[in-house]
């Protein structure tokens, strides 16, 4: 499934005076579920919503690094009894720790809660200094309902920043909050908005006035008075709102702000029956995952470790609901497979809209974490612009290079109608017409068998702009999110009704022409022909051949920039769904990929991992190599997580599980290597466990690479534990994986064989042991001859 990410929701944080500017961020990410117990730095008790008890953190221990950053990304638990207006998250942390300069403005996701206000105080504690921040949610942003916010617009790109929340019914209120804008701001836009998809929003908001105004001086630098009060009905077909002086201007007015300094943004308005789901803090707290912004720490060089950050819950008067302490330890070794993927999307987020120094941030916190791929969207130039070094350099890329870390660029041009406007201006007659003879309002928008023809100037464009994009980030390899319609209607998903689910399919006179020379028909069909029983399949057919040979030319032009740039498709699972509505057929694909990448909520089920290696397998020609399996971890949820059915609070718990899902995607699915699909999630909460599933892998890599996966040889004799045997030469090793949330006594054995064996140990909970069988060569040339 395709899940759009072009737009990124972030929340403007406010600071009390206390907290100096050198001292303040607005940091983005996303944060986690939290727990009580933790083994291996994990909690490992969790309600049945799969949100643990009143914690902020699902950690207990949390690896520190000298001299380099600490993210972390709170979660706002719901308190039984706290007003939302007195409830104040504090943490205690040594002075070796000091709130970073360094501000996300892109890359912060779904249920970010801004602050009211922040404050930072410093301490001694036992002689010893440390610091103390509080951070006042606005808890009223957790709630549904129509959103005011500022488009924050920096050097390198936008994003949305929600500002004051509009919920229930009122009348006439003039609603005011304080924000500061970021260090590299470079202008605001204001807009009402409610995504127009979610089907939950109801009500109607009126608006009559906004005004944004220094918070020192009173000056006001945007006054927005409209004739008649805009009014915003909510719901499935309304998107938003410039509120502008001038509404016909597409993006509105541009607010020029001074970097760094506050404002004050009051706006007058009216609701009624504003709401959703989450009408109450209490609704919106327990139901899905609600965090602070991104907390980003520059940490000394010289600190003293092991140490605490403690926190508490207060409310007023310093009352305290809840409280508790993580343990803060030093980093464990870098181990990273050499050959395997561990990697991460930096494509479809925002990441290329922060700050160069911000984009770094995140790519070494991976490489930290021992991850040695990363995954950046090329850039997109329009058709015919010229392909310089500027336009199509990908500064992560660089960063990333530069720690020796791969780069697999994912491609994007084909989705993005911006790109071929100017081509289909000069040539209309080549733009793409879907079954009811319009033309197609999504991706393709120029006819496929047009832009295939030999020599078509559209395309060669395209291939220019990868081969010289790979030369110039020396990157090791593209990848297509290929996700577009090959039959004109999809047959295997029709309306609720029983009717056509029309799809965006090309399925103009030229593309019919091309389909009769292709099956020998002696007429060229009409769109009905083609879309009847007779001839449905074979057109689908007929364009997912089209597809596998516009894949084939960009493996062409990717290794024409890097010999060993490696092509990869990353799209649905086999089957008729992925034939019809992504254009993706497995087994013609397989001979022009080195990568098969598929997408799943962890744990990757092994079923589906076992049906797509079965597809690949049927597509292989002799004597080649098959593609190698690539799974993405789907750990965190997406901002449009309810379109997909994806419950936000089983994703956050299964965190818990991440060293073994890591591992488990490997040792179990057989995927060369594993990948998280995002980084709205990075909290270095998670650096023990995935250090310690990379440095697994790493050891264990020869295996992977070398060896093959053994079943019914080693079985459970005891425990409740999946297990997966692989074998290289005459060495064999079982993989052990404890999903429970207590220490299980395991016992495995080796059966079949003239001798069984038996090992037993225990496994920690949540946390994959390997278990190394006996190595004699005399013994094991045995039992594999006898095995054989």
């Amino acid at each position: 499934m395709r899940l759009f990410q072009n737009t990124q929701l972030l929340s403007a944080g406010v600071f009390a005076e206390r907290l100096p500017l050198k001292r303040c961020l607005f940091v983005g990410g996303f944060t986690l579920l939290m727990g009580l117990r933790a083994l291996n730095g994990f909690a490992a008790e969790q309600k049945e919503n799969g949100i643990a008890d009143q914690s902020p953190f699902f950690a207990s221990s949390i690896a520190v690094e000298p001299g380099g950053n600490l993210m972390l990304h709170p979660k706002l638990p719901y308190i039984e009894g706290l007003p939302d207006e007195e409830y104040n998250l504090v943490l205690n942390f040594p002075a070796a720790l000091s709130p970073s300069r360094l501000q996300v403005m892109a890359t912060d996701q779904n249920g970010r809660i801004d602050a009211v206000s922040e404050t930072l105080k410093d301490l001694v504690v036992d002689g010893r200094k440390r610091v103390e921040l509080s951070y006042k949610p606005d808890l009223a942003l957790a709630m549904d309902g129509m959103e005011l916010y500022l488009v924050h617009i920096n050097k390198a790109g936008s994003a949305y920043v929600p500002i004051i929340k509009f919920a229930g019914t009122f009348d006439w209120k003039t609603f005011r909050k304080e924000v500061q804008v970021s260090d590299d701001n470079v202008a605001v836009i204001p807009i009402l908005l409610k995504w127009a998809t979610n089907p939950t929003q109801t009500g109607t908001l009126s608006c009559r006035g906004l005004q944004i105004s220094e918070a020192d001086g009173g000056k006001v630098i945007f006054n927005f008075r409209p004739k008649e009060p805009v009014v915003m009905k909510l719901g499935k077909g309304q998107s938003g709102r410039w509120l502008s002086e001038d509404p016909a201007k597409i993006y509105g007015d541009k607010v020029k702000l001074i970097p760094g300094k506050k404002y004050i943004v009051e706006c007058q308005a009216k609701g009624e029956e504003i709401g959703g789901p989450g009408v109450s803090s209490k609704d919106a707290l327990t139901k899905k995952v609600a965090y602070t912004r991104t907390l980003v720490f520059d940490i000394a060089q010289k600190i003293s470790l092991p140490d605490k950050l403690i926190w508490r819950i207060e409310g007023k008067a310093g009352k305290v609901y809840a409280k508790g302490d993580l343990a803060l330890v030093a980093a464990k070794k870098r181990i990273t497979p050499k050959v395997i993927d561990a990697s991460s999307w930096l494509c479809e987020t925002s990441l290329h809209s922060e700050s160069l120094p911000v984009q770094k941030l995140y790519v070494g916190k991976l490489h930290a974490w021992g991850l040695n791929t990363i995954e950046p969207q090329m850039p997109v130039p329009a058709y015919d612009a010229p392909l310089t070094e500027e336009s199509l350099s990908i500064p992560v890329a660089q960063e990333a290079k530069r720690l020796r870390m791969r780069v697999r660029t994912y491609m994007h041009f084909l989705y993005d109608n911006k790109n071929s406007e100017s081509y289909l201006k000069a040539n209309p007659q080549f733009a793409a017409i879907g079954p009811m003879g319009k033309r197609t309002s999504n991706y393709p928008f120029i006819c496929p068998t047009h832009y295939l023809e030999n020599g078509n100037p559209w395309l060669k464009y395209y291939l220019d702009a990868i081969r010289k994009s790979v030369e110039i980030n020396d990157s090791d390899g593209v990848f297509y999110d290929f996700e577009i319609n090959a039959a004109p209607y999809i047959k295997s998903l029709p309306n609720k009704d029983g009717s056509r689910r029309w799809g965006g399919c090309c399925i103009c006179e030229r593309c019919r022409k091309a389909f009769q020379a292709s099956i020998g028909l002696d007429h060229v069909p009409s769109v009905e022909e083609c879309c009847e029983d007779a001839l449905y399949e074979k057109w689908t057919d007929f364009r997912c051949r089209q597809n596998v040979e516009l894949w084939r030319l960009t493996s062409q032009a990717a290794k024409a920039g890097n010999p060993r740039a490696t092509f990869a498709i990353y799209s649905g699972g086999p089957g008729d769904y992925s034939r019809q509505a992504y254009g993706v057929d497995w087994i013609m694909a397989v001979p022009y990929l080195d990568f098969a990448m598929q997408r799943y909520f962890s744990p990757i089920p092994v079923q589906a991992a076992d049906g797509f290696s079965a597809a690949l397998a049927k597509g292989m020609p002799e004597k080649q190599a098959p593609p190698r399996m690539l799974f993405q971890l789907n750990v965190f949820p997406y901002s449009d997580q309810w379109m997909y059915g994806c419950d936000a609070n089983r994703t956050y718990a299964e965190l818990l599980n991440i060293k073994n899902d890591i591992v488990r995607t490997v040792a179990v699915c057989r995927s060369f290597g594993w990948s998280f699909t995002g980084i709205w999630g990075l909290d270095d909460q998670l650096t023990l466990p995935i250090k310690e599933a990379n440095a697994l892998l790493a050891r264990y890599e020869n295996y992977f690479v070398n060896g093959a996966k053994v079943a019914n040889l080693v079985k459970v004799e005891k425990g409740d534990v999946e297990i997966a045997t692989w074998r290289k030469g005459k060495r064999l090793v079982t993989f052990v994986f404890n999903r429970k949330a207590q220490p299980q006594d395991v016992v495995l054995k080796m059966e079949g064989v003239p001798q069984p064996i038996e090992a037993k140990y225990k496994v920690e909970a949540h946390d994959c042991h390997v278990n190394e069988w006996p190595g004699a060569e005399s013994f094991w040339h045995r039992i594999f001859s006898w095995w054989k």
